[in-house]
């Protein structure tokens, strides 16, 4: 914001104040205004005063973390403190009441701090407890310093009226030390206090704060409030939960006790023109949440089943819990669960924090079973790439991994990055055996070096492929499946559609039980599923 003019500084977070000045050219839908107070002690407000949602994601000069964050400001309130009173603030729109924002801790508190004039930094701002619904605009920051004759404009709610003004002007230059102290006019803008202050292309620049009256050139001057106070605030705050990362894809798992792992990252910039999860971490690198995004709106249609998976790190338990883009508890769905009301993951960890069991919860917090059955899943590490499972029934009985691999101990096994790298069949020593009924001991993945799975293959246990049974409902009769996908960006593992086709045990071009080949996938440019078209060895299509 162009240069500092005043050395006065917070004494919590060392604020130097700069202010800009306005020149109001005109005004637009004027109208009469009253006072607005909180009604009562419990801080309910008339919503007169503008509140404006600043999306970090696109705030690239102030900083990393994505927490959304609301900003508003009231002329009543004597302290900025709500004496630890405020859970949670709900923003209405007028036009649709579908619309709500939720707002809830106050992150620039300091208790006692008076309200003063000049004011340090006419900010109050309030994380939000959930993600920015649709229908509720965003803003950004400017990047640079504002240039003398810049052309500005600010939006705001004049009393007692029910429509916004914008109110539009240029930039003078940067306002003299104590300009701040001047009383607001009697004029025609009270109320408009907490509106944006927005150039030409709709960038942030300040928050409408006061003015005052030039008698002598017969113009209107604003002082906006700057926003170096916004950003050291979100920066001291963002130490706490220290990084934010984007991936285009979660790479593929076969058991809970995987960890979900980003593929394809992009930058901040990036993000927000992509469908991704958005990794949070705290400041000890911890992961704190998981959340999906379809152009940086919150989304449901996740690899997990839902917009967001949280992280709870208790002394010998992690805690993943699964929510809804609209802050509800939601629940999650992987092939190896096959369903049910599975809200919450409960693993129990020894003194070295490794996994050793897991039990799933419902929405109640009551114990459950997954789609398939599996009540209890242990797990006995080996190194850090390997580790056996077993899962149980209700009733202690062992059941399988998954109904497509059949194993009820499994040796599960990662490469250098963590992608899967095989499966075998295990007996009680940990040696590889053959499953009779399914036909194979182990199942080989390929993955590229950027996570992206390019198909499986089915071994015997002196590892040659070996063709998979008829059991269990499935397909058979094939030893090794192959993806070729029609890449957009086999970075970020981005495609337009893909083939999968069937070899056999001499790795040569083979046929399923129901005479299929291969499988035509395709999608639109949105990564939205199409259709699939199934083909034989000839070419010709197969009705499935």
């Amino acid at each position: 914001m162009a240069e500092e003019v005043s050395t006065k500084e917070n004494a919590r977070y060392h604020i130097k104040r700069t202010a800009i000045a306005i020149k109001i050219d005109g005004v637009e839908g004027e109208k009469e205004r009253n006072n607005t107070p909180f009604i009562d002690k419990l801080y309910n407000h008339n919503p007169t005063d503008i509140g404006i949602s600043l999306n970090p994601s696109e705030i690239r000069l102030a900083f990393d973390n994505q927490t959304p964050y609301i900003f508003v400001k009231n002329d009543s309130m004597q302290a900025i403190s709500f004496n630890n009173d405020l859970k949670s603030w709900q923003f209405v729109s007028k036009m649709n009441e579908k619309n709500k924002a939720l707002a809830g801790k106050l992150i620039d508190e300091i208790k006692g701090e008076a309200i003063t004039m000049p004011p340090m930094g006419d900010w109050l701002v309030l994380e939000m407890e959930r993600d920015i619904p649709k229908g509720i605009i965003t803003y950004s920051l400017l990047e640079r310093p504002l240039k003398k004759v810049d052309k500005v404009h600010f939006l705001g709610y004049p009393y007692n009226v029910t429509e916004p003004v914008t109110i539009r002007g240029s930039f003078l230059g940067l306002a003299k030390d104590g300009n701040l102290s001047r009383d607001v006019p009697k004029g025609k803008y009270s109320g408009c206090s907490g509106g944006p202050v927005l150039d030409t292309k709709g960038k942030v620049v300040g928050l409408v704060s006061m003015g005052n009256l030039n008698e002598k050139e017969n113009i209107m001057v604003f002082e906006p409030a700057p926003l170096e106070y916004f950003k050291t605030v979100i920066k001291h705050y963002s130490k706490e939960y220290g990084k934010t990362e984007f991936y285009t894809k979660l790479t593929g798992i076969i058991s809970p006790n995987l960890e979900y792992l980003g593929r394809g990252k992009v930058s901040q910039e990036k993000a927000v023109t992509l469908k991704l999860y958005r990794f949070t971490y705290n400041e000890e690198g911890n992961l704190l949440n998981i959340r999906y995004f379809d152009k940086n709106r919150p989304d449901n249609n996740s690899y997990y089943g839902t917009h967001e998976v949280r992280y709870a790190y208790l002394e010998d338990q992690l805690i993943r819990s699964y929510y809804d883009a609209e802050g509800k508890k939601a629940t999650t769905y992987r092939h190896y669960y096959f369903g049910n009301d599975i809200h919450k993951e409960v693993f129990q960890l020894d003194k070295n924090q490794n996994k050793t069991s897991l039990i799933l919860k419902d929405s109640l917090d009551n114990q459950t079973e997954s789609g398939m059955g599996s009540y209890l899943f242990k797990f006995q590490k080996i190194d850090n790439k390997t580790f056996i499972q077993r899962q149980f029934k209700k009733d202690g009985t062992p059941n399988v991994l998954t109904r497509y691999f059949p194993f009820h101990t499994t040796k599960i096994s990662v490469d250098q990055k963590g992608f899967l790298q095989s499966i075998v069949n295990v007996d009680n020593n940990g040696d590889p055996i053959l499953n009779i009924n399914a036909g194979y001991a182990a199942v080989t993945f390929d993955f590229d070096e950027y996570g992206n799975e390019l198909g499986w293959s089915f071994h015997d246990v002196q590892n040659n492929l070996a063709n998979r049974n008829n059991y269990l409902d499935m397909d058979y009769d094939f030893a090794k499946v192959v993806y070729d996908f029609n890449w957009k960006n086999k970075n970020l593992g981005l495609y337009n559609g893909f083939k999968e086709s069937y070899f056999d045990v001499n790795n040569q071009p083979t046929e399923n039980n129901k005479g299929i080949h291969s499988i035509h996938y395709e999608y639109d440019q949105n990564g939205m599923f199409i259709k699939m078209v199934n083909y034989n060895l000839d070419g010709k299509k197969v009705e499935s």
